[in-house]
């Protein structure tokens, strides 16, 4: 196997590990109401925003997050407004829901495939690449990671709004996304605050992932360097 196969090999696999363990760590640590109750009672003071106490806020919270993963289907959350009950959600907001519970099985669906073949790469780098060749792929990796973060780091620092609508208005169709303060709890459970400390720890994940990785591929690219001599 040739020395470019190899470095683009190693490349592939690094972006499809890096994108792999990412969408993990969002779907099974961000994504948790564990999470996002902490969010919500130590910094956002989401239940005094809303007036819900803190068993209505942990039940709509787990109640929501198994509505977006599809592992749940109660929608009727009650809490007392003006003096009756009615549900949290409305029916726009379940729509909603729903729109993103689809939209992650499908991403669900991408990242068992990409794991599915990122695995028989691993093996041929493994058994045919040679260690050095992998470091230098890997770091030809980190070069476009690099410029993908950058971008979307620019982006979130010059206009977040913007472009949490943008994603919007790509992954959802008609305007059911388009919520108003006024008359829809959700997006005052999911304020702007929220967006922006999800995207601090996923760049904080990712931040740690890649030192660990960037330090293999140095120290073994010095390893090989030193054993050459």
């Amino acid at each position: 196997m040739g020395k470019r196969l190899q470095r683009f090999l190693a490349l592939f696999d690094f972006l499809s590990i890096s994108l792999l363990f990412l969408y993990g760590f969002f779907y099974g640590v961000i994504l948790n109401s564990r999470f996002l109750l902490y969010q919500y009672t130590s910094r956002l003071n989401v239940a005094a925003k809303l007036k819900l106490d803190r068993q209505q806020l942990e039940n709509i919270t787990r109640g929501i997050v198994r509505l977006m993963k599809g592992t749940g289907d109660e929608t009727y959350f009650p809490i007392i407004v003006k003096g009756q009950e009615v549900s949290f959600l409305n029916a726009k907001e379940l729509t909603h829901l729903e729109e993103i519970a689809g939209i992650l099985s499908d991403v669900n669906l991408v990242m068992l495939m990409l794991f599915v073949s990122a695995v028989p790469v691993t093996v041929v780098l493994v058994r045919r690449a040679t260690a050095r060749n992998i470091a230098i792929g890997t770091l030809e990796g980190f070069g476009v990671l690099g410029i993908l973060a950058a971008g979307i780091g620019l982006a979130a620092v010059l206009d977040l709004d913007r472009w949490i609508d943008v994603f919007h208005e790509i992954f959802f169709t008609g305007n059911n996304w388009v919520l108003n303060p006024a008359t829809d709890r959700l997006i005052r459970l999911c304020p702007p605050e929220l967006f922006q400390t999800v995207l601090i720890w996923l760049g904080v994940f990712e931040g740690i992932y890649c030192a660990v990785v960037l330090g293999i591929c140095l120290i073994t690219l010095l390893y090989k360097k030193t054993g050459n001599k």
